[in-house]
């Protein structure tokens, strides 16, 4: 189940009977995706096959160092494994470090663990860093957590190309508070939050919904797991916009999308989101991650 945004999300606003700005909208769109920089992004493919005891996978086991515990849920129930990144598996990325060993864990269930109410509370989830990683080794999960995720037989090595250049979405909140900077400059009378509440503007309401849909078609499918760069949103939301406090989670650290053939089921074709503060990636603080997923 599609996890709900919070109650009263977007204000109810007075009705607009002045003439539609289809033009403008247009116009002022286009204006700020181009006022955002294009992002260097890995795009990593899923292969069956051994992955070594440090490589980059989905789900199977994970490496630990000697001593370090394994996470559990706010019930104490073990979480499952999700995710290993070898950072020296990735392409050159600005602010990724060159080495060191990220896992990643959700809860199990239907909901993954994530928590809508906080999404940067790694209570259903968590992410274990380890700078350096020798002496890891492969552990297999705790036998109440045996049946994992539900998933197919994994694990599945992830192979990184080279970075290809990401741009963003129109749902990105960077993208929702660059259009309302330039749209309330130009229409001070017309206040809007982002392109999501432009919409009472336009000759037919879903004209902002559809520029974006047509651009995410062009735009063709992202990668089956990606690492820095623009997040893909399954859903027409970005869930840094609905707090203030979310907004500060600008580096996309991992996302992961469904593969129906390997039976990779997230929220029936969705994907999964692990956002940290640009600023902890570079100094290697992987203490504070966003994370949430959408679906179909």
């Amino acid at each position: 189940m599609e996890p709900a945004a919070p109650s009263g999300a977007k204000a109810d606003t007075a009705p607009y009977d002045g003439p539609a700005l289809d033009d403008e909208i247009r116009a002022v769109r286009e204006e700020a995706l181009a006022s955002l920089p294009g992002l260097p992004a890995a795009a990593g493919s899923l292969e069956d096959g051994p992955c070594g005891e440090l490589g980059s996978r989905v789900c199977g086991a994970p490496a630990m160092l000697p001593g370090e515990e394994w996470p559990e849920g706010p019930g104490g129930e073990p979480l499952c494994f999700l995710a290993q990144l070898d950072m020296a598996d990735l392409p050159p990325l600005p602010g990724f470090p060159e080495k060191g060993l990220l896992r990643l864990f959700v809860g199990e269930g239907p909901e993954f663990g994530l928590d809508p109410s906080d999404m940067a509370a790694q209570a259903g989830f968590r992410a274990l860093w380890a700078p350096d990683p020798e002496g890891a080794a492969l552990r297999a999960a705790p036998e109440e957590a045996e049946d994992g995720l539900g998933w197919g037989d994994g694990p599945w090595a992830v192979r990184f190309g080279g970075p290809f250049p990401s741009r963003p979405e129109d749902f990105d909140a960077r993208v929702q508070s660059a259009f309302a900077g330039l749209w309330n400059a130009a229409h001070p009378g017309l206040p809007v939050s982002g392109t999501q509440d432009v919409d009472r503007y336009a000759s037919d309401r879903s004209l902002p919904l559809e520029l974006a849909i047509q651009a995410g078609e062009e735009a063709g499918d992202p990668p089956a797991v990606q690492v820095g760069g623009y997040p893909s949103f399954v859903q027409a939301d970005d869930r840094r916009s609905w707090e203030e406090r979310y907004r500060r989670y600008d580096a996309l650290l991992f996302q992961l999308s469904s593969d129906h053939g390997r039976y990779i089921e997230v929220g029936d074709g969705g994907r999964m989101y692990f956002f940290i503060p640009s600023e902890n990636l570079a100094a290697g603080d992987f203490s504070d991650i966003m994370y949430w997923w959408d679906g179909m």
